[in-house]
């Protein structure tokens, strides 16, 4: 049987930015606000396209923004993850990488 992570630390207080909320983004964004993150996430498309995800990532807690990637949200990030389908080139990564 393997061994569960049951540390926190390398979460804990990290500001985590999650860049699109397709099923690995929202797995992304659940996964590093229950060790402890403090997650933002992010997608182009609207809430009501995105569907019921929002709910389960409010109810953790992870903060939504949607529409217009607006670069102002990596001020103060630790981690910025991209979901995979994300382009490498989108603008908000490029902006991440600077």
């Amino acid at each position: 049987m393997a061994a569960r992570c049951r540390t926190r630390s390398n979460f804990e207080v990290k500001r985590v930015l999650v860049v699109g909320l397709a099923r690995t983004g929202v797995a992304a964004a659940l996964f590093c606000s229950a060790r402890g993150a403090v997650v933002h996430a992010t997608d182009t498309r609207s809430e009501a396209e995105i569907g019921d995800s929002v709910a389960r990532l409010r109810d953790v807690g992870v903060a939504l923004s949607f529409g217009a990637h607006d670069e102002s949200i990596l001020r103060a990030q630790d981690l910025v993850i991209p979901s995979p389908g994300v382009a490498a080139d989108a603008p908000l990564l490029l902006a991440a990488k600077r």
